[in-house]
C-alpha cells in the first residue's frame, strides 16, 4: 500500500492509529476508554484482489490428490514418491547432507548484476530429484496400483533417487556438480554452490544453485 496520493489508505491507516490509541488510554484509564471503538475497514479496492487470491489457493488445492484413489482417476501424471522414514541408516543411506547457495552470494550477486548491467536469468530444473545416481542398493515395494499380476511377491530395485528418499538431495546435487565441473565450470572456494565459467569471447557466466 502506498501513502501518497492515496486518502483511503491513509484514512485505513489512521483508523488503526486511533484504534491503538484507544486501547492505550483504556490501560490508562481515560475517558477514551467509554468511547467506541471506531470500526476498520479494508479499502473496498482490495476486497477484489483478496477473494481471487483466496479462490486460487482453494482451486490449486482441489487439483492435488489427497490419496491414492484421487490420484489414479486424476488427468494428472502420478509422482511415485518412496516412503522415506522406513529407510536405516547405515544401510539405506549413509550422508543426507547437501549444501545450499548462501544468501550473501545471492546478495552480492545480484548488486553485481545491478551496478554491471549484467543478464540475470532464473531456471528451474524439473524433477530434479529424479536425476540423482544411488550410492547404496535399494529395494522398495511394487507401488499399488501397478503390482505385476502373479507376481506381487515381487520387489523393485532403484536404479535412480525417488521423491522421499533420504538422501535424494544430496545426489541431485553431486550429479548436477560433476555435470558442472565437466562443462568447464569451477566452484567457488567460498561457496559450494556457486559455479563461475569464462567464456571464449571474455564473458563470464555465474550460476548459483
Amino acid at each position: 500500500m502506498t501513502l501518497e496520493g492515496d486518502e483511503m489508505t491513509v484514512g485505513y491507516l489512521k483508523d488503526i492509529v486511533d484504534g491503538e490509541a484507544q486501547e492505550q488510554g483504556h490501560t490508562q484509564g481515560s475517558i477514551v476508554a467509554d468511547r467506541p471503538r471506531r470500526e476498520i475497514r479494508w479499502p473496498a479496492r482490495y476486497n477484489d484482489v483478496m477473494v481471487a487470491y483466496a479462490l486460487s489457493v482453494k482451486v490449486v488445492d482441489d487439483l492435488v490428490p489427497s490419496t491414492f484413489r484421487d490420484a489414479e482417476f486424476s488427468p494428472d501424471s502420478i509422482r511415485l514418491v518412496v516412503k522415506g522414514y522406513a529407510q536405516l541408516e547405515g544401510v539405506d543411506y549413509n550422508e543426507v547432507f547437501s549444501p545450499i547457495v548462501k544468501y550473501s552470494s545471492i546478495q552480492i550477486l545480484l548488486a553485481l548484476v545491478a551496478q554491471l548491467d549484467l543478464d540475470l536469468v532464473q531456471m528451474d530444473v524439473k524433477t530434479a530429484f529424479l536425476h540423482g545416481d544411488l550410492d547404496e542398493e535399494i529395494y522398495m515395494t511394487q507401488p499399488m496400483g501397478y503390482k505385476a499380476a502373479g507376481r506381487e511377491e515381487l520387489v523393485c530395485k532403484l536404479k535412480k533417487s525417488l521423491y522421499g528418499l533420504k538422501q535424494s538431495l544430496r545426489q541431485w546435487y553431486k550429479r548436477f556438480d560433476s555435470f558442472m565441473i565437466g562443462q568447464g565450470y569451477t566452484m567457488s572456494p567460498y561457496d559450494p554452490c556457486v559455479y563461475m565459467c569464462k567464456l571464449q569471447d571474455g564473458e563470464h557466466i555465474y550460476l548459483l544453485l
